[in-house]
């Protein structure tokens, strides 16, 4: 994880940013916690939220794009799961989420010009559930780096499994099976 962290370009991302966000969270128990940025800033999270695990592994970490996105691995096949904010939700419900990262970004397209949908359209969620999230986190840098506790996430128990299929590559976990 450290080596594929020191690939992505830092000087968008600050690494104490980062490590400061991650050291947010707590980890009474196992938690599964929800990365919603950027190319660059979601396995940034992903890359922070790992070193700084006590036992290992301990907790969840799941990529925005896998959560809310579908189409393939890759960056150029992102396309959104769905087109109300507020579904969203029902997946962060499903998962079990009980924390998030978050980075808005300027613009909602990539590199490749396909669009990165969820990052927006989590943005909308906080508006339109604010009774759902509690921030307990923001850091100064702008765009700053948000993180929410998810309100009534106790009532979910994560799905290992699902979890496992979410995160991991899809046609090594084929494979596996």
């Amino acid at each position: 994880v450290v080596t594929g962290y020191a690939c992505w370009p830092t000087s968008q991302m600050p690494r104490t940013t980062v490590q400061e966000a991650a050291a947010a969270v707590r980890r009474d128990s196992p938690i599964v916690v929800l990365a919603v940025g950027d190319a660059v800033f979601e396995p940034a999270m992903l890359a922070a939220f790992a070193q700084s695990e006590t036992k290992r592994p301990s907790s969840w970490i799941v990529r925005g794009s896998r959560l809310f996105g579908g189409g393939g691995y890759n960056n150029a096949d992102y396309l959104p799961k769905f087109n109300d904010p507020q579904d969203l939700l029902g997946e962060i419900d499903r998962y079990g989420v009980q924390y998030v990262f978050y980075q808005p970004i300027a613009h909602v397209h990539n590199e490749g010009g396909y669009g990165w949908i969820h990052v927006n359209q989590f943005g909308e969620l906080l508006g339109l559930a604010p009774d759902r999230f509690e921030e307990v986190l923001r850091t100064s840098e702008d765009p700053a780096i948000r993180v929410f506790r998810v309100k009534s996430s106790e009532r979910y128990t994560p799905d290992a499994a699902a979890l496992t299929e979410l995160s991991g590559p899809k046609a090594l976990m084929r494979m596996v099976r």
